[in-house]
Order: structure tokens, then sequence, then C-alpha cells
């Protein structure tokens, strides 16, 4: 399958560095569609409203009381 065949992947990136999800943006585009969530809390509500192929988390995001909701 070619590269203008393969259908487009979308993954939310859970990263409260912008400069980190701006960059890997960059790297994946046009294959990835990336959304990032800066945080759990954002991330719950944008897994609510849609459905992503994959999730790439920060496993050290601050604490948060938003997973306690």
């Amino acid at each position: 399958m070619t590269d203008h065949h393969r259908p487009v992947l979308n993954v939310l990136m859970v990263e409260d560095y912008p400069q980190y999800y701006e960059g890997l943006r960059f790297e994946l585009q046009p294959q990835v569609l990336l959304e990032n969530a800066p945080d759990v809390a954002t991330a719950t509500q944008m897994l609510a409203r849609k459905q992503y192929d994959a999730m790439l988390v920060d496993l050290a995001l601050p604490p948060t009381h938003s997973m306690k909701e």
C-alpha cells in the first residue's frame, strides 16, 4: 500500500510540554493526526468525544486530582 492510500491514524497525546507535542506532530504529519491534551482531565474529555487509534501518554505528568473525580 502506498503512502497516498494509507489511512490517517488519529492519535491522542497526553503531554504537558507543548514543544514536545509540536515537534512530534510536525514529524508525523500527514500520516498521523496528532491531538494533544495537556492533562488527564482534558484527555478524559477528549476521549469521551472522539475515538482514537492510539494514545501516547507522558507517565511523568504532574500529580492531579482529576483521576479521582
